[in-house]
């Protein structure tokens, strides 16, 4: 009966483990392209809002990240290109995106259907960035970002915009919250309560007419990122210098008391950027380093149970500048991360399951410390006011376009050729434990096996069609095979 159950639990653990879909996909091979945000869909599928010069659209994909149909929108008479920040799936099965216009200053607020037709567009006068709109618990909005109005002390304001349904201005508020330049370290998100949590150089809470509850600071750090938590407290995040800039992280009660603090690095810059907590009750922490690639940043995952001690962590990236902009759990309790990568300068998307393994391409390893992070939280009083912020209906267009998607495991592709085509090289068998034999139309010339961390681990050259190969050396995982101009991925069992 012993055995009857550890079989039992085996095959569960292995069939859950084969539900979890891995992927990496690139889009586009267009210079510029940048995968501003992804949310998975009710369909198990994904959105993402993305950008490239002079467009934004919308990409929307199944499962698989397969590309099912992509729009783009603009401005009716506006030559600015439109910048996307977030996109969020609302109660009626649409979405909701902000964003602002390339050189311009005010945000925008574009709510389209579950098939990416315009539905409105509102813009607001007032003259600031936008960071994120959520839906609020009313079926509202609440949009977010910085004021472009300088602080005395130095920075510029946080604001908040409450809007109807329909996009319609019901308050507008200003904070002395003051941060940098930009939208980096402003984010918000909703309470349980109704209310809103608003970060910068200080966490600020307020009731759901935007009235402010208390307010916190944390150090002299501004706070990137912010979510409650299941027990009514908050999780949030900065950067601490620690001799090279290393994730810190707070755990608050629900009045915004330091429960406990923790710094997690390497040897180099670690900058954060997103924080949430996960279904397991622990969290997840993402934002970039330099621990591996140098002056060149990559992508880093930190993955803790409930009390932040680590469980595992993840860098993902190629040569060349990798940056995330987006990181959320999917419903196979895996995580789906929008990127931008400059080694094929577009954006691409990564599914990991449970335990942040993809395809085992791209990935790398790092050595991750964690230590206490100074962050203890003071009392502050900031200053509030009104802010004039009116919401303004504008002509907008969508246009149809297609993107295709390819499989970002593709390593050092320069000049991109279509894996599946009838005229890329046969390998076969794949997956394979010894041999593999590659038979092409002409000479083959150069063969090149890649690692995942971008290695040359076999190189050959074939001066005829068909060419036989001893990979009985290779270690057992996902290799990409480069011949005849042409890549694929290759699996050695």
């Amino acid at each position: 009966m012993k055995n009857l159950l550890i079989l039992f639990i085996f095959l569960f653990f292995a069939q859950y483990s084969r539900a979890q879909t891995t992927f990496h996909k690139c889009y586009n091979y267009n210079w510029g392209d940048a995968g501003n945000y992804i949310q998975q869909t009710s369909d198990g599928g994904y959105v993402i809002a993305a950008s490239h010069w002079g467009e934004y659209f919308v990409v929307k994909t199944d499962a698989n990240g397969d590309t099912l149909w992509k729009k783009t929108y603009g401005i009716t008479g506006n030559p600015y290109a439109l910048i996307p920040t977030n996109i969020e799936p609302t109660s009626d099965g649409g979405y909701i995106i902000a964003g602002y216009p390339m050189w311009q200053g005010y945000p925008y607020l574009v709510k389209i259907n579950s098939v990416g037709d315009t539905l409105s567009t509102k813009i607001f006068t007032y003259t600031c960035g936008v960071k994120e709109a959520l839906q609020s618990l009313d079926g509202g909005y609440l949009i977010t970002g910085v004021a472009r109005v300088w602080c005395s002390q130095g920075g510029i304001l946080t604001y908040l915009i409450k809007t109807n349904t329909n996009g319609d201005t019901l308050w507008s508020k200003y904070y002395y919250n003051c941060v940098g330049y930009g939208n980096g370290s402003v984010t918000a998100a909703l309470t349980a309560d109704s209310g809103y949590v608003l970060t910068g150089s200080s966490v600020v809470k307020t009731t759901k007419n935007g009235d402010t509850l208390w307010t916190r600071a944390y150090g002299n750090n501004s706070i990137n990122a912010i979510e409650q938590t299941s027990d009514g407290g908050y999780i949030m995040g900065t950067s601490v210098n620690n001799g090279s800039y290393d994730f810190a992280v707070i755990k608050t009660n629900a009045l915004g008391d330091t429960l406990w603090t923790k710094s997690y690095g390497d040897t180099k810059d670690e900058i954060l950027k997103f924080v949430s907590q996960t279904s397991d009750g622990g969290y997840i922490f993402a934002g970039t380093t330099k621990s591996v690639a140098g002056d060149s940043t990559d992508i880093y995952i930190v993955k803790t149970n409930i009390a932040g001690d680590t469980l595992w962590t993840k860098v993902y990236g190629e040569p060349g500048v990798d940056d995330i902009y987006s990181i959320k759990q999917t419903a196979d309790k895996g995580f789906i991360i929008s990127a931008h990568a400059y080694f094929a300068g577009n954006f691409y998307i990564i599914k990991t399951d449970s335990m942040g393994n993809s395809l085992g391409c791209h990935e790398k390893r790092i050595n991750t410390s964690v230590n206490f992070a100074p962050c203890t939280a003071n009392n502050q009083v900031i200053a509030t006011g009104n802010l004039r912020a009116e919401a303004s209906t504008v002509n907008s267009h969508t246009g149809n376009s297609f993107l295709n998607a390819y499989d970002a495991c593709t390593i050092n592709v320069n000049v991109i050729k279509e894996i599946n085509s009838a005229a890329a090289p046969s390998v076969f068998p794949n997956p394979a434990t010894n041999t593999i034999t590659l038979k092409y139309v002409s000479e083959i010339g150069l063969i090149s096996i890649y690692n995942s961390m971008n290695q040359i681990v076999l190189q050959t050259k074939s001066k005829t069609t068909t060419a036989e190969i001893d990979i009985s050396h290779l270690a057992a995982g996902i290799y990409v095979l480069s011949a005849s101009g042409f890549y694929t991925r290759l699996i050695k069992e």
